[in-house]
């Protein structure tokens, strides 16, 4: 598989994490904002040419990590999980744009 393909699971485990919010005891507002910030690294990400702007999406994740109740463990471990994701997809994509770069892959629309 290439690295992009894992960019890609990579986000689609993020968005799993932060559905999985529904099952805790987090109010229905912070899951979808959750669902909407990974969606948001995601398009960002994918869209920009800096890869780099998907680490934007990541502020809604710690907003809602802030804003959970203390007692709501369960809730913080998903969304580190979702957090760790989101990261590691980014990373991915940044290191799948490199290495396509390093192949002469961007430059073979000047020849």
């Amino acid at each position: 598989m290439t690295t992009r393909i894992l960019s890609h699971i990579a986000f689609g485990l993020a968005l799993g994490c932060a559905a999985l919010l529904q099952v805790t005891a987090v109010p229905e507002a912070l899951t979808c904002w959750a669902m909407i910030s990974v969606i948001t690294a995601a398009i960002l990400t994918n869209v920009m040419q800096i890869r780099s702007m998907g680490i934007a999406g990541l502020s809604g994740l710690v907003v809602i990590y802030r804003a959970l109740p203390v007692s709501g463990h369960a809730a913080q471990v998903v969304i580190g999980l979702a957090t760790g994701m989101t990261v590691l997809a980014i990373l991915l994509a940044i290191f799948a744009q490199l290495s396509d770069s390093s192949k002469g892959k961007m430059i073979a629309h000047e020849i």
